[in-house]
């Protein structure tokens, strides 16, 4: 691909390849960069094993993402869920727009498990589909009605 072909791309006289190189970069970065919401959909959102994760519309406050070639960055903000089941370690996420994991990437997340505030990972799987969110100590989620919120980011390299 031509460096001329990036959007917004303007050669900068007398600074050199490497300069232009990086302008270009830049102006790609910037014209992919914009968030994009993810529509609400409840199978989004599952637990682990036989827990159940109840993700209402209203509840997904943000989940969007933006891609980079194979690489994909996924931001969520989802308030009052409810957890239900046999309680167990994670909640997880689908990985918007049907992508798998290359390798096992980390994130951060913070969350609200029935009035206890606390630090976690947002975590993949390598071949994964999904985001596994477990909390600090990788205990169980408590079961509960709309008392269950979480906020987090992750960097995702992926297969396709």
């Amino acid at each position: 691909m031509a460096l001329t072909t990036f959007p917004g791309y303007t050669p900068a006289a007398g600074k050199g390849i490497r300069f232009d190189h990086l302008t270009a970069l830049l102006a790609g970065l910037n014209a992919t960069g914009a968030w994009t919401q993810v529509t609400y959909a409840g199978g989004n959102f599952t637990g682990n094993g036989s827990m159940t994760w109840t993700v209402d519309s209203g509840d997904q406050l943000r989940f969007a993402y933006r891609r980079f070639e194979k690489t994909i960055a996924v931001l969520f903000a989802l308030g009052t869920t409810t957890v239900g089941g046999t309680p167990s370690t994670d909640l997880r996420i689908t990985i918007p727009l049907g992508l798998t994991s290359a390798d096992r990437s980390q994130g951060w997340l913070y969350y609200i498990d029935n009035g206890t505030h606390g630090a976690g990972l947002a975590t993949t799987v390598a071949s994964g589909t999904q985001i596994l969110l477990a909390k600090s100590g990788f205990g169980n989620w408590a079961a509960s009605t709309n008392l269950t919120s979480v906020y987090g980011y992750i960097e995702i390299e992926t297969t396709n």
